[in-house]
């Protein structure tokens, strides 16, 4: 799944108004003398060339400085699909929609600085454009803020910033948030180590379906860490992000076959599960495997 913020809402939504105002007159407006589009020579051939009417008038309406079309541009062009990729092309539409206040691109910007796919990479300037999505309530933007707080990219590392973040765009449901929160209460580096808030975070994350969440949440309750110990929710979680082929899970999957933990022991079923995680490159895995095609005991780790 591509990084920048999907485009089908707001490019359906700009369509539907393109329609409503241009619906009738179309054909006129096209053939006119006195309303010919000018069209920027880079992107002449492109506009000329169009197959899909879609993006036809989504070319147009970008022309004619339409920031959410613009904003929708320049993701065609980072994802080189129904247009060949141009980063420098998308550097160009996103920053012509963020300067005229639009959210989603003034957070594609911020990515494109932090990425440095079409600029320069610079953090400050990512920075600067994340803040302007996140004060319009952006919770990709607020979530990237924490993480750069969180990591120190760029700037000095700073968990309170990364926890106020994290927390504004927690409490819009977004699931990056949560689970980042959940592993900051975990590790409990530079703020208080409260496993009862991990888990609450865990749990939110967890049910919306994030792999990396369900399984923290099965690390949890195999140890009883926050909650009492349950081997078959243990087993529940671990099974639900092996399924999405979360390596990690997928390994505790069949150590709990092994030892019947939380499920009826079988090893046929472990083999698989140790398989599946050894073919994606989990060394214990890989190890586990080799012992138990050597008949050597395993044990839960």
């Amino acid at each position: 799944m591509s990084l920048f913020r999907s485009l089908k809402k707001r490019l359906l939504f700009v369509l539907f108004l393109f329609s409503i105002f241009f619906g009738s007159v179309g054909v006129w407006w096209l053939t006119s003398k006195n309303n010919v589009i000018k069209v920027s020579n880079p992107l002449q051939e492109t506009f000329l060339n169009a197959k899909n009417s879609s993006l036809f008038n989504l070319i147009k309406l970008a022309e004619q400085g339409n920031s959410e079309a613009q904003s929708n541009l320049g993701l065609i062009y980072i994802e080189g699909q129904k247009l060949p990729r141009d980063y420098d092309k998308a550097f160009e539409y996103f920053t012509k929609a963020a300067e005229q206040g639009n959210a989603d691109a003034q957070f594609n910007l911020g990515l494109v600085y932090q990425n440095g796919a079409g600029a320069e990479k610079d953090y400050k300037k990512a920075i600067d454009w994340f803040t302007k999505a996140a004060n319009q309530g952006s919770a990709e933007a607020q979530n990237n803020l924490a993480v750069i707080y969180d990591k120190g990219m760029g700037v000095e590392k700073d968990i309170k910033k990364a926890i106020e973040f994290y927390t504004k765009a927690a409490n819009q449901g977004y699931v990056h948030a949560e689970s980042n929160l959940g592993q900051i209460y975990t590790e409990g580096k530079e703020i208080s180590q409260d496993y009862k808030k991990a888990v609450e975070y865990f749990e939110k994350a967890a049910i919306k379906g994030f792999a990396e969440a369900q399984y923290n949440l099965g690390v949890f309750y195999v140890n009883g860490i926050g909650v009492a110990k349950d081997d078959t929710k243990a087993f529940e979680w671990f099974q639900k992000a092996a399924n999405q082929g979360f390596a990690p899970a997928q390994y505790n999957l069949a150590m709990m076959y092994v030892e019947g933990k939380g499920i009826t022991k079988d090893n046929k079923k472990a083999l698989e599960w140790l398989q599946n995680a050894a073919d994606l490159g989990l060394p214990e895995a890989k190890e586990a495997l080799l012992k138990m095609q050597q008949n050597k005991e395993l044990s839960f780790i």
